[in-house]
């Protein structure tokens, strides 16, 4: 017959033990017990840091020149698990901020222009079936039977482009102007420009994340990294262009 295993609170239960000596067995089981998670939190961090190196090389191009770059030295007397909190604020806040300029609409000029080069595009789409035998070179399109209510539709928007191209550009840009009203708009340049100055913004807080976890993790803290750093502020790296 097994022998019944022991529990701890079998143990604690002991009534032979005295109060001093079940305190000393409960500190000691919460030292281990801290270890333990550590030691688990150890290996997780071990593992998204392998797949944080595994994601960026995949991602990479061959060729591409990599290299290592010098992470930012950590504010001297700083709680470093409170300052990771506060770059973590500022991260997610550029980030927002990054994602109102990408939504942001664009000038529209632009806007009424995409509108006209995709008219025209679907003027070409719309000649009716038969043209060709009366305008030498105009396409010959096929009617296919048996279309979907959505493709009808299509090929009726791209007819009315082609009879009347003037009166659908008119009318996508009232509805231009009219979504348009009130909004501050960009012109791509600007767009572009202005993303571009909040990733290398964003890139150099998480620089400074990184180096700030690496200080706490020095001095003993458990501090986890974000599932969505980048890559390059993790590893300490810089991406060139592919040769």
């Amino acid at each position: 017959m097994a022998a019944k295993v022991r529990t701890l609170s079998d143990t604690l239960a002991d009534p032979r033990l005295t109060p001093e000596t079940r305190d000393s067995i409960r500190a000691e089981v919460e030292i281990a017990e801290q270890i333990r998670d550590e030691r688990v939190e150890q290996a997780h961090h071990i593992k998204s840091i392998h797949q944080l190196t595994k994601g960026f090389l995949n991602m990479v191009k061959p060729g591409t020149e990599i290299r290592a770059v010098p992470g930012p030295v950590p504010k001297a007397g700083s709680d470093p698990v409170r300052r990771v909190a506060v770059i973590r604020d500022e991260i997610a806040a550029l980030k927002r901020a990054r994602a109102e300029v990408g939504d942001s609409p664009l000038s529209r000029e632009e806007l009424v222009a995409r509108a006209k080069e995709h008219v025209l595009a679907r003027a070409a789409q719309g000649v009716p079936y038969g043209l060709h035998t009366v305008i030498p070179g105009e396409p010959r399109l096929r009617s296919d039977r048996g279309r979907s209510f959505k493709n009808e539709v299509e090929a009726l928007f791209s007819f009315m482009c082609w009879f009347r191209q003037s009166d659908v550009v008119e009318k996508l840009t009232a509805d231009i102007d009219a979504a348009l009203e009130g909004k501050d708009t960009l012109t791509s340049v600007e767009r572009n420009a202005r993303l571009a100055e909040l990733d290398v913004e964003i890139l150099t807080a998480e620089r400074d994340e990184e180096a700030t976890i690496c200080a706490a993790l020095a001095q003993g803290h458990n501090v986890t990294r974000r599932r969505d750093a980048d890559p390059r502020a993790v590893l300490g790296l810089e991406v060139g262009r592919p040769r």
